[in-house]
């Protein structure tokens, strides 16, 4: 009897390891399908987030290239501001206006005409 008795004592104990190591099982797989889940959200927010990081690159190109153009325009203009500054210092500080082709043009001539031989 007392062997029957350790025999049984021996199946419940290993019954009960068993149902315990299922339920460990369960557990572990329901932690595993969080972080999965978690994974995949992690991974979707990094896409987009790099989505969105590509589209500020490409605004900030467009800006620094912007922005260049206006150095450029700005310098340019700076540079006619001299020049004109040297003319009117050339002049003793009076200011000659530049004769323009218009003004050397009678404002009766008419451009119909064609000149023969």
């Amino acid at each position: 009897m007392s062997e029957c008795f350790n025999y049984h004592l021996c199946l419940v104990l290993q019954l009960k390891f068993v149902e315990s190591l299922k339920k460990v099982s369960e557990e572990y797989r329901a932690q595993c399908h969080k972080q999965q889940v978690c994974v995949a959200d992690l991974e979707a927010r990094v896409q987009h987030l790099e989505g969105e990081a590509a589209a500020l690159r490409s605004t900030l190109t467009e800006t620094e290239n912007s922005r260049q153009v206006a150095i450029n325009n700005c310098n340019q203009l700076r540079r006619e501001k001299e020049e004109l500054e040297e003319l009117v210092g050339a002049n003793n500080g009076e200011w000659r206006p530049c004769l323009c082709l218009k003004d050397l043009i009678p404002h009766n001539f008419s451009t119909s005409y064609v000149l023969s031989e």
